[in-house]
């Protein structure tokens, strides 16, 4: 019972707002997840550019992404 509480208390502090009504919210809250997911997706790949860069001996300052 003592880990469920902290728990609740921590979805509700890191939980999405819900959508306002009558304004563009819905329209912002899917370019949000829509953001999250890109980024989620960049750090893959620039974890292999990095690998990638470090296999091959050159430095990974030279490396950048390559999407937008």
């Amino acid at each position: 019972m003592i880990n469920h509480t902290p728990r609740q208390s921590a979805e509700k502090l890191f939980r999405m707002p819900g959508v306002e009504a009558g304004s563009n919210a819905e329209k912002l809250l899917n370019l949000r997840k829509g953001m999250q997911l890109r980024k989620r997706e960049l750090r893959g790949t620039e974890r292999e550019i990095r690998n990638a860069a470090r296999a091959e001996g050159q430095p990974t300052y030279r490396t950048r992404r390559t999407t937008r």
